[in-house]
């Protein structure tokens, strides 16, 4: 007794399957077992001496030091939900997952992810008044306060490739302050943002 075909997701397997018949034979035993499964991927442009740390299923992590092909230790169910996500980071790089989520069918081994570097953003404020303070936002993120006029640079860095856009978040009393090269694509190091603050009318100030 042979198993032809299997079922789907499951293994099963026959003992007592071969013998010689000399009466009625009821020891043969067939046994199925759901299918253990991995889930796998490839990980390009991670800089060298970086370390990024992916998890499946919020668990499992996985640590990765150098590109190339990788594999979750703990195997999945046929049929079980898989999650790939990145726990932590490497230092000035932002790793994004692709086929993050599916359903464990066969052997998952088309997860992508990828790793871009940051890059600085930067720029001069001109015409703050002496005592006064000016906050600015960087991709809609924390306030960055400003209380002197000179150069600037972000603390916060944004993804190389990526669009950035420079707005402020809170005016200077009895002054407006405009941003010029507010947006645009980080292909490189951005470091012509301009902030121009003048003083307000006195009858905007009523």
């Amino acid at each position: 007794v042979t198993v032809r075909t299997q079922p789907v997701g499951q293994t099963c397997s026959v003992n007592n399957g071969g013998g010689k018949v000399t009466g009625a034979v009821a020891d043969v035993q067939v046994t199925c077992g759901v299918n253990l499964l991995s889930v796998s991927g490839s990980l390009s442009g991670l800089g060298a001496g970086k370390t990024l740390v992916l998890q499946n299923n919020a668990g499992n992590d996985l640590t990765r030091s150098q590109n190339g092909n990788f594999q979750f230790s703990r195997l999945l169910p046929y049929g079980s939900r898989y999650a790939v996500s990145v726990r932590t980071q490497p230092t000035e790089q932002t790793c994004a997952v692709g086929n993050s989520l599916g359903t464990v069918t066969g052997t998952q081994g088309n997860v992508m992810v990828n790793c871009v570097d940051h890059v600085t953003v930067s720029g001069r404020l001109s015409g703050l008044a002496s005592g006064s303070s000016v906050k600015l936002t960087l991709n809609v993120g924390g306030d960055f306060p400003l209380n002197a006029n000179g150069g600037f640079t972000f603390p916060s860095k944004t993804p190389l490739g990526a669009i950035y856009v420079v707005g402020v978040a809170l005016q200077p009393n009895g002054q407006t302050c405009t941003v010029v090269h507010a947006t645009g694509t980080a292909n490189s190091a951005v470091s012509n943002v301009g902030v121009s603050c003048t003083n307000q009318a006195l009858s905007d100030l009523v």
